[in-house]
């Protein structure tokens, strides 16, 4: 449940008699304007107004800053010496500091403050130490802080509902009606807030018509007042639907209030909200979402097509989500979930194995982070495709471009030392001897054995944990037991949890016991078995706070949040790891993975740059310089020039470089021509003919025929030759099907060639389609059966034999 930190505004300000822009500036941030009063105070700063009037500006920037949520950039504005004893300066700077999460940093003011400051800025003071000290979790302490005889109306009554939130959280019910009971002429905000407390009370007593009652109340009155008491509100009360078994009434209620409430600004956690439910619910998207899906150009219509994408990807219907987030780039290029979209993308075509395209994806988004936190997610992002496509120099490139931010620096150069040892790079720990003289390396070397099922890993895991060499040896102890758990090999699993039980006394044996539950639970799929871990993590955390294996603990229960989508508790936990762990490889996988929670936002990197780098590595003609011009050509077509783009590719081609590379070049191109059919439609028939240089290649691969093939079939439907696009796609289904079959492209071309045949009304054939996929063993094998006997209903066509 969400908390509220009940602390007093900084106050309202007076126009300074210097005049002119400092007025101006003031008037806006007194009228709320905080965009335009930053503008203003920084331009008046830079006109170097006279000392007394700069200290005044400052003071009114950071508050400007901090009201429009950049408490980072408020901070470094009250840092000077010159504020050091400014009661009412330091009581800005702490609440920017709590803005950060820095509690502790904030206390620490606060406190000082209780003991130099008088009047109003002391009463402050006790208010905020309190508030402190309750995200610090310390509820008993700020109790005793808030009985403080606040004198002040606005601040005694903000203190009752702190109080009120506290005992509620304790579970002293009498004692938080007795607090609201106390609010003396409250005002419009604090009355919501202390309905809200109502509902919250009364829901937890159980009365979920009362408490349904109150939030409808701050649902209504808020919209006017405090849009985002209104957001809250309708997060909870759905939350109190949904923990009642009335998961229906949650969705009415948040689809209710999207409907009718299109232009709040903050309807993207209402949408996460209803995303939640839909999960829970397991119905998939309502008519509501599909609906809003199909506006054009509004902000309900961009959260709808992307949460539909979500669903999709949740219910793996990939086909449709690909679409959802193709929609989503196509008709919002500026929106603040692009990057996450691209990701999204990226993540879909990395799964099908197509781990070029997925790069191509990455760094498209790229171009577009704001964050630069983000932009070392999506270079770890490449450096994960670059790793599935056994390219482990150009990963280790990627890893390293990651490391440069500080958060990733540690894990990205783990994984990076990861790279080199798969590679067996220059600079790769390739001896024996080499990877024994560090512990956390030859963990990684035996967890890589371990991964490729090679039964060495088990020897080497085996030697570690007998070194008693602590985290190491307890995170060697864990894999064992993980690795019979994979090798359905429980009773192993088991051994290994016994052996550790007699490694001690009862209460570290039950320590060591929970330890290992972490790392052994597994449900029945990837969801149940993230929720099993994190609760096991949670109430392992809870019970040993300061075990020694707690920093393993919580890097289990972040990576359960990391799969779960909670990447900002994820982010939490994997930098606490890194910031307490001593072992370096340990530390630096955290921050890489810190890193990787991240990313919602992206930041625009220079295009020209890009292809200087790239021309740098290409004309140096080493390993990587056909790879080079592949990603130029792919920043030309970012650039809007894609001609260009085609010329750098059919170099490429002709330069003879690796068959992957090449079949990528070649269809990139033919990608490239497609787009310009739009502007062109003579090149649809030159984007088949290219893509069919792959597609009739018997060189290539089952995976880059049967995508050449498919997309060859797209092109040639474009121009209008259906019967060259279903020979292209029957040509898909008729190859030799091997040991391990491509699926996707296959069953792609499968359902494209029967929906075409529909379209035509020429049933049988398309019955013949379907029933070719259905006697092949797949995962739609039985949706293409169903396709069959849907069309002979339909359209009463039977085999003789049973007419």
């Amino acid at each position: 449940m969400k908390k509220l930190i009940f602390l007093l505004a900084f106050g309202v300000f007076t126009a300074s008699a210097f005049g002119g822009l400092y007025e101006e500036a003031i008037n806006a941030l007194n009228e709320e304007v905080y965009s335009v009063a930053v503008y203003k105070l920084e331009k008046f700063l830079a006109q170097k107004p006279p000392a007394v009037e700069v200290k005044k500006a400052k003071v009114a920037l950071a508050q400007a800053l901090l009201s429009s949520g950049e408490a980072g950039r408020a901070i470094a504005c009250l840092q000077d010496t010159a504020f050091a004893e400014d009661p009412s300066a330091q009581i800005l700077l702490a609440q920017a500091l709590s803005k950060t999460g820095d509690y502790p940093g904030a206390l620490r003011i606060f406190e000082k403050l209780r003991s130099s400051a008088s009047g109003q800025e002391k009463e402050q003071a006790y208010l905020g130490s309190a508030a402190m000290l309750e995200a610090l979790k310390r509820s008993d302490e700020a109790l005793e802080v808030l009985h403080f005889a606040f004198t002040t109306p606005l601040i005694q009554n903000r203190a009752y509902l702190l109080a009120a939130e506290i005992h509620l959280s304790k579970g002293d019910f009498p004692a938080v009606k007795k607090d609201l009971q106390l609010l003396n002429n409250p005002r419009d905000a604090e009355r919501l807030a202390s309905q809200l407390l109502a509902a919250r009370l009364a829901f937890k007593e159980g009365d979920i018509n009362k408490c349904a009652a109150l939030y409808d109340e701050v649902i209504q009155k808020s919209k006017h007042i405090d849009p985002r008491l209104a957001i809250t509100a309708v997060d909870e009360l759905a939350d109190a639907y949904a923990n009642s078994a009335r998961l229906q009434n949650a969705e009415d209620l948040l689809e209710k209030f999207i409907e009718g409430n299109a232009a709040n600004p903050d309807l993207a956690e209402v949408f996460f909200k209803l995303d939640e439910i839909y999960f829970r619910q397991g119905d998939g998207a309502s008519p509501e979402l599909k609906k809003w899906a199909l506006e054009k150009g509004t902000e309900r219509g961009a959260l709808a097509q992307y949460f539909a994408g979500l669903l999709n990807l949740r219910d793996q219907r990939t086909d449709r989500a690909e679409e959802n987030f193709e929609t989503f780039i196509k008709d919002y290029p500026k929106h603040i979930f692009l990057a996450d979209t691209y990701l999204q993308y990226g993540r879909i075509l990395m799964e099908r194995g197509h781990y070029l395209r997925a790069i191509e994806i990455f760094k498209s988004a790229l171009q577009v982070t704001k964050k630069p936190r983000l932009e070392a997610q999506l270079w770890f992002a490449i450096a994960d495709a670059e790793m599935g496509h056994r390219d482990y120099a150009e990963a280790e490139k990627a890893y390293l471009k990651a490391a440069q931010n500080p958060d990733f620096t540690s894990a990205a150069g783990y994984n990076a030392e990861l790279a080199r040892i798969r590679g067996n790079l220059p600079g790769s720990l390739d001896a024996q001897q080499d990877i024994a003289s560090s512990n956390g390396l030859r963990l990684m070397r035996a967890l890589e054995l371990a991964r490729q099922r090679n039964p060495n890993a088990q020897t080497e895991l085996l030697a570690i944990a007998a070194s008693k060499n602590g985290l190491v040896s307890e995170s060697a102890a864990a894999a064992l037991a993980e690795l019979s758990f994979l090798n359905n090999d429980k009773a192993g699993a088991e051994k290994q949890i016994r052996a550790i039980r007699n490694e001690g006394g009862s209460d570290l044996s039950n320590e060591k016991l929970d330890y290992l539950n972490v790392f052994l639970n597994k449900g029945k799929n990837e969801t149940e078995n993230a929720t099993a871990v994190r609760e096991n993590a949670e109430r392992f955390l809870a019970k040993y706070p300061h075990s020694e294996f707690a920093t393993l603990v919580r890097m289990k229960l972040a990576e359960a949040c990391f799969r779960q989508g909670d990447y900002a508790t994820a982010r939490l936990n994997f930098l606490e790891v890194a910031h307490a762990n001593t072992d370096t490889t340990l530390s630096e996988h955290a921050l890489f993975l810190a890193a990787q929670s991240e990313a919602r936002s992206l930041e625009p990197d220079s295009l020209t740059q890009a292809m200087e780098g790239f021309e740098e590595i290409a004309s140096g003609n080493g390993a990587l310089a056909s790879r080079a011009r592949l990603e130029q050509a792919r920043v030309k077509y970012t650039m809007q020039q894609p001609n260009e783009a085609i010329v750098i590719l059919d170099g490429l081609i002709q330069s003879n470089p690796v068959p992957d590379v090449r079949y990528e070049a070649i269809i990139e191109k033919a990608q490239t021509l497609f787009h310009l059919g739009l502007k062109d439609p003579a090149n649809y028939k030159k984007a088949a003919d290219t893509f069919l240089l792959v597609g009739r290649n018997p060189e290539a691969s089952a995976s880059w025929r049967n995508q050449a093939l498919t997309k060859a079939a797209q092109a040639l439907e474009k121009t209008g030759d259906k019967q060259g696009a279903l020979s292209a796609y029957y040509d898909v289904l008729n190859a030799p099907r091997t040991e391990q079959p491509e699926y996707f492209w296959y069953y792609k071309a499968g359902f494209d060639a029967g929906e075409l045949l529909e379209s035509e009304h020429s049933w049988k054939e398309a019955i013949a389609i379907y029933e070719k996929m259905g006697k092949a063993d797949g995962p739609r094998a039985q949706e293409a059966k169903a396709r069959v006997n849907k069309l002979r209903l339909k359209n009463l066509i039977w085999e003789e034999d049973q007419q």
